[in-house]
């Protein structure tokens, strides 16, 4: 028999993903439907230090997210780059689509940290927290971890807050596009020119008339 202990009243987190584009959010499908790969670590505190947390800790909240969200794909792997630390680190897997989120409950005495992975065809992620209508104060950064760059959080407790991370979409101009237009432009500004002229010859006419 293996009871595992869950507080009666978790702390939670809600790990929020928008996709940025044309200066607003997503427009495009292709932005809309992108998948973003992320990693969500939990630590306990031993003495002075903090100790991430082995995979049979993390089974009551893989247990409760797969609970609450059926229909996506969590899993607990473990990664050695994380942070480019020797240590063996159990983090819990998912993806997330533009405007969708998960919350997660755990044991109010964890602290944790999450992880993204850049995606091909964005800029940097930039991170913001919120609790409540205040702004929260969890700090982030970039760093390649791997053979992969990640943008992550700091090790934090802050509990009760929403984790934004906003992906700018590189969007390119289709080259070609103003070559195919400026015959017409030039035209349509000729045109515009020509007939300004004549109304103008006609107006003085008919006031020597």
């Amino acid at each position: 028999f293996n009871n595992l202990y869950e507080p009666e009243n978790p702390e939670k987190i809600t790990v929020k993903k928008i996709v940025e584009e044309f200066g607003g959010t997503a427009y495009t499908n292709e932005a809309k439907n992108d998948e973003f790969e992320f990693d969500i670590a939990f630590y306990k505190r031993d003495g002075s230090n903090d100790v991430p947390l082995n995979a049979n800790e993390l089974e009551p909240i893989l247990h409760s997210l797969e609970t609450k969200y059926p229909k996506k794909t969590f899993e607990i792997s473990v990664d050695s780059h994380k942070l480019g630390s020797l240590t063996r680190v159990s983090i819990i897997h998912f993806q997330l689509h533009h405007d969708e989120s998960i919350e997660i409950a755990f044991n109010p005495n964890y602290s944790f940290r999450i992880f993204e992975e850049k995606k091909d065809g964005y800029e940097s992620a930039k991170v913001d927290t919120m609790k409540g209508n205040t702004k929260g104060d969890i700090g982030y950064q970039e760093e390649k971890l791997g053979r992969s760059i990640y943008t992550y959080t700091d090790l934090t407790t802050n509990q009760g807050q929403t984790v934004v991370f906003k992906n700018p979409r590189i969007t390119v101009v289709p080259t070609g596009l103003r070559g195919d237009l400026t015959p017409y432009l030039f035209s349509i500004f000729g045109f515009t020119l020509m007939a300004g002229a004549y109304f103008a010859i006609n107006k003085k006419k008919r006031r020597e008339i």
